[in-house]
């Protein structure tokens, strides 16, 4: 049984199951039964895109230091930069409330991955992470 909560469309009084729009698009529900991604949906978030403009600067050579950086979104309550060194399967992780944090302790000359991840308020708590950028840190 499909819970009844209130349609988030301006369009209709309606609870959810019964409206025919879709109170995440604002676009009209098929008719024939299709039904839509639900908000619990670990491959569709609305509302949290992939990051853009993520990049990556280093300190002076041998200092080990990596600034990443991506685009603010004003959506993301947190910022998720993952690195690890090229051939390694576990990721090392760090969580920001800016845009932008600095990576010490790096491994100069090495080369890395760095990817990153806007988290948003609670709609979708699997990241929807952008390109992997490889670098060797100086």
């Amino acid at each position: 049984m499909a819970a009844l909560t209130a349609c988030r469309s301006r369009s209709s009084p309606l609870p959810w199951p019964a409206c025919r729009w879709c109170p995440m698009t604002g676009k009209p529900r098929p008719g024939n039964g299709t039904a839509w991604p639900t908000r619990t949906s670990a491959s569709w978030n609305p509302l949290i895109p992939a990051p853009e403009a993520f990049r990556v600067t280093y300190g002076y050579p041998g200092s080990g230091i990596a600034d990443l950086r991506v685009k603010y979104l004003r959506a993301a309550r947190q910022y998720r930069f993952d690195y690890r060194l090229v051939g390694e399967e576990q990721w090392s992780t760090l969580y920001s409330s800016s845009s932008r944090v600095t990576v010490n302790g790096l491994e100069s000359f090495r080369d890395y991955e760095f990817r990153a991840a806007y988290i948003g308020g609670g709609v979708n708590p699997t990241p929807r992470f952008g390109e992997t950028l490889t670098s060797i840190v100086l």
